[in-house]
């Protein structure tokens, strides 16, 4: 029903507009954080925080693994570095016996220093051969230092050849070879010098410094069994081989300072232990006798020949056992130690890694929770007041227009929302706004109701009072006899 006289489509009064009209246009840019959809909000929280702490778990754990890998770099250096040792202790012991081997002329056949020579070539190609299989370990991933180092301890290896090729030419110098075999043995110390460089930890750092110094200190030793026991052969010293000898003495307690001042005390008192004894205390007499009574350039400690020769070998062997024995156990505590760095590293980042996984699981459950009990809600609203606005209100409206407002089993279904946050606050507002929205549709029915009854009431009573009026004009025709004024009567009527 329109208004006349006014607007087309316009609701009569006491009519309900029933027209459906377009929402209302959002503002701005759908990409506008304020056009987002609330669930894509809530969403942008969990993603945004949890993105952060992977990216800062993710470093902790390549730092941890970093760690891990470092820590197994160094462990794989000191089993390397340990092969290294073994191959310059025995690098030393074939220099000796070579020296040995010259002075007495080169002998073959079954000759003691043949034979004992030839053994101990082998066991160092034995020893070479384990540190070229241990060298294929150490990749581009390791420090540019180590791996220099380690191609000039390959390098020496290859150059065994030429150096026993060297020494086994007739009437071949004892100094030249004993310099060219202590050259080599310095470029695998050297290696055992850097072993330690790719490590973070103090204490593995000081031993590896402290067993450097001890082995660089037993080969000085050993060039001193190799320079006297070739003297001792011949009775006298070579023109070099006096200074040389004097040389390798200051050298050695040059070394055995450096160990002195870097060992710990429970590193002093093993090496006082160890390196002590009868052995020792006569090498180290021989040695000095031989000094004292050079002074013609002989060499002797009390004797010469064979017997000199292998007797001073002996003690300064057993000199040597005992340096070795404790090199031997700085090493594997050098081992022990980098292999439990390694266990620790490895076991913290596994740890970090389960940590951070645990967290990150638990962020996403107690935010995804959280989310869920925000975003249902606030769907389950929508959906309410969309179907209230949509539907639910204008049946209501039509159904109290139809019955005037006389229904008295008029009531409304709340929002299922029962939370008392501000969105529980929210959907009560809006069953109280439907619920007087409902109450105003019912008073307003009402109200026509009530004006249709007053027309009609003042309907009857209109007719009521024609009927007397039509009753009245008939009691006056009957009585009429003048035949205008009951003509007029007939019009009236």
């Amino acid at each position: 029903m329109t208004v006349p006289g006014g607007p087309p489509g316009a609701p009569a009064p006491g009519e309900v507009d029933e027209t459906p009209r377009p929402a209302a246009p959002r503002s701005g840019s759908r990409m506008a954080l304020s056009n987002w959809r609330v669930r894509w909000r809530i969403l942008a929280l969990i993603v945004v925080p949890t993105l952060a702490a992977v990216i800062l778990g993710g470093l902790r754990i390549g730092s941890a693994a970093s760690s891990a890998l470092a820590d197994q770099r160094t462990e794989n250096v000191a089993l390397l570095n340990a092969d290294v040792v073994r191959l310059a202790q025995s690098m030393e012991d074939e220099r000796d016996i070579t020296a040995g081997y010259i002075a007495a002329g080169q002998p073959t056949g079954n000759a003691t220093l043949h034979i004992e020579l030839t053994n101990q070539q082998a066991a160092t190609d034995e020893a070479a051969q384990q540190v070229t299989g241990q060298a294929a370990s150490i990749g581009d991933n390791y420090s540019s230092s180590i791996r220099q180092a380690l191609n000039a301890v390959l390098a020496r290896i290859s150059d065994l050849p030429q150096l026993r090729a060297a020494a086994s030419s007739p009437r071949f110098p004892t100094e030249p070879m004993i310099q060219d075999y202590t050259n080599s043995i310095g470029s695998l110390l050297t290696f055992t010098s850097l072993s330690g460089a790719g490590t973070s930890d103090t204490t593995l750092g000081n031993d590896v410094i402290v067993l450097t110094a001890l082995a660089r200190a037993e080969d000085q030793a050993s060039a001193q069994r190799g320079t006297l026991f070739a003297s001792l052969w011949t009775g006298k010293f070579p023109p070099q081989g006096l200074s040389d000898l004097q040389d390798q003495q200051a050298s050695q307690a040059a070394d055995q300072a450096d160990f002195t001042s870097a060992a710990s005390l429970s590193q002093q008192q093993l090496f006082q232990n160890t390196v002590s004894g009868t052995p020792v205390d006569q090498a180290a007499y021989e040695e000095s006798l031989a000094i004292s009574t050079s002074a013609n350039g002989s060499a002797s400690i009390g004797s010469t020949g064979a017997n000199a020769a292998n007797l001073w070998y002996q003690n300064m062997t057993s000199t040597l056992g005992k340096m070795r024995s404790v090199e031997n156990t700085l090493m594997n505590n050098i081992i022990s130690r980098s292999q439990s760095l390694q266990t620790s590293a490895t076991r913290f980042a596994v740890v970090i890694g389960i940590v951070v996984l645990a967290l990150l699981i638990l962020v996403l459950l107690v935010t995804t929770f959280v989310a869920r009990s925000m975003i249902r809600p606030l769907r389950r609203l929508r959906e309410d007041a969309l179907d209230i606005a949509g539907t639910r209100l204008p049946d209501m409206v039509r159904r109290l227009s139809e019955t005037e407002g006389s229904d008295e089993s008029v009531e409304i279904e709340p929002i299922a929302v029962s939370s008392t946050d501000e969105i529980g606050e929210v959907a009560r507002a809006f069953d109280q706004v439907h619920r007087e929205a409902v109450r105003l549709a019912a008073d307003e029915a009402m109200l026509r109701g009530n004006l249709n009854a007053m027309f009609v009431n003042l309907s009857r009573r209109s007719q009521s009072l024609i009927e007397r009026q039509i009753s009245l004009i008939d009691n006056l025709e009957q009585g009429e006899q003048d035949s205008n004024r009951l003509s007029s009567l007939f019009r009236l009527d």
